[in-house]
């Protein structure tokens, strides 16, 4: 059973470094909420007014989450298939758990959060397939920019790659209907991190590089710092455990090639 929820969208955005962007057009769309993701969301942007410190919300917010389903294909919409505005706490893969937590995080009501959802998972807040971030870099770069590449500042070991993002080694596409992109890429080798570990803040987006061509990360998730030991809180897809789940970093990263860090401009 689902309650169809009607949003109206209409107000003033700030770009990063810009003065006031203009009115936007009113937006209009139907998201679909079950009773139970109603009530998380509910419950979740009630915590903005009590904790004032974002990083310990999101942190908050994310362990909420912990032990929560993995599930592929979370999102609906392609080249052939209109985009639906999804909004379903009792499943997540790797993106959309990012994408939740981001907009809960800075949200007092469920209307605010549909619309920091939007903001988040879409270019110029259209809901389309077209504008969704399909990529985790696409969250640095407008519009709105939603993060800081950070990584090349971490390290002086960082290396930067080209590529060209959504095209296969092949020719074909990962994602047909969308374009293909090319990025510069700058990831951290595994072997360098014991000195980025202090630096990482939690909250930061943690992308796990990929040597695929065409893509910038096979994996993702969030930072959190707890003394000496940063947690890599993800929404796993390996069988051992297909949730929701906290794995030390460093344990994470030992058989990958490296990572990318993304510092949120609100964390």
């Amino acid at each position: 059973m689902y309650r169809r929820s009607f949003l109206a969208l209409g107000g003033t955005f700030l770009a990063s470094g810009c003065a006031p962007a203009a009115q936007l057009p009113l937006l209009s769309y139907r998201a679909k909420i079950d009773p139970i993701t109603q009530d998380r969301i509910r419950t979740l942007t009630s915590l903005f007014p009590a904790q004032r410190d974002n990083r310990a919300r999101l942190e908050t917010i994310s362990q909420s989450l912990l032990g929560t389903p993995y599930q592929a294909h979370h999102l609906i919409g392609s080249a052939t298939q209109p985009e639906e505005l999804v909004v379903d706490l009792r499943s997540v893969d790797c993106l959309s758990f990012l994408e939740y937590v981001t907009a809960l995080n800075s949200s007092t009501s469920e209307n605010e959060f549909l619309g920091k959802l939007v903001q988040t998972r879409y270019v110029n807040n259209t809901v389309s397939f077209s504008t969704r971030r399909h990529f985790l870099s696409d969250w640095c770069y407008p519009y709105p920019v939603l993060g800081d590449d950070i990584t090349k500042k971490l390290s002086s070991q960082s290396v930067s790659v080209v590529k060209t993002l959504n095209q296969k080694a092949d020719g074909s596409l990962y994602l047909p209907g969308i374009s293909i992109k090319k990025r510069v890429i700058t990831y951290i080798p595994s072997a360098s991190l014991d000195t980025v570990y202090p630096q990482l803040r939690t909250g930061d987006l943690i992308g796990i590089y990929s040597n695929l061509p065409g893509l910038d990360v096979s994996h993702t998730g969030f930072a959190i710092c707890n003394g000496e030991t940063v947690v890599f809180r993800n929404a796993s897809s390996l069988s051992a455990h297909p949730y929701v789940v906290d794995i030390p970093l460093k344990d994470y990263v030992a058989n990958k090639r490296g990572i990318t860090v993304i510092r949120l401009k609100d964390i």
